[in-house]
């Protein structure tokens, strides 16, 4: 549960504010928020497409509701499908200007390319202003969401049966848990037991 109340509520909030039926999704970068987004926009009605760089987990991502994957770093595939998105939500921390303008035109003309991840370096962020003003874009920002929301994406959650992939770490291995969420990707989110040490040195009384 307390995956879904961080990256859920992230990703939920913003695609459940932008959500349209039938409206073509993109979902860039499928870690720990991503992989969520992608339940959340297929049960909220839309067709999504999965950008990643695990291109080899297609049956996986298709199971959680993908209709399509593509790859989010191939500078043709990401040309390719300029303007094919009425909605982009963005997980990932680009240090690549020319990736991320090339993920900004995923968005079709008056759709919404969504940020949920933020830079070390605002310097690298630049707006690609020609596309965006010439096709009527709106670019929006979204941080986590308000206890309404949160509330809502309990029930919604609850009757879809939504779920976050986890690796559980006990709280001993808290230092394994902390290398492979900052170094190696976990699938899809590092989880550590802190009740069971709590409760074992008496701190849960």
């Amino acid at each position: 549960m307390p995956p879904l109340l961080c990256a859920g509520i992230t990703v939920y909030a913003p695609l459940k504010r932008y959500q349209k039926i039938g409206a073509k999704c993109a979902i860039i970068g499928i870690g720990g928020l991503g992989h969520v987004a992608i339940q959340f926009a297929n049960k909220l009605g839309m067709i999504v497409t999965a950008f990643t760089t695990k291109i080899n987990n297609v049956d996986s991502l298709k199971q959680l509701g993908a209709n399509d994957i593509q790859n989010s770093t191939n500078l043709e595939e990401l040309a390719n499908n300029e303007g094919k998105y009425d909605i982009v939500l963005s997980t990932l921390f680009i240090d690549n200007p020319v990736l991320y303008k090339l993920h900004q035109r995923l968005t079709k003309p008056q759709g919404v390319h969504i940020m949920v991840g933020i830079p070390d370096n605002d310097a690298i962020y630049k707006i690609d202003n020609d596309y965006l003003i010439n096709n009527e874009i709106t670019i929006a920002g979204s941080n986590v969401g308000s206890i309404n929301e949160v509330k809502e994406m309990l029930q919604f959650i609850a009757y879809y049966g939504i779920k976050s992939i986890n690796e559980y770490f006990s709280f001993d291995n808290l230092p394994k848990a902390f290398h492979r969420a900052e170094k190696e990707n976990p699938k899809y989110r590092a989880v550590v037991n802190v009740t069971d040490w709590a409760r074992n040195n008496g701190f849960d009384k």
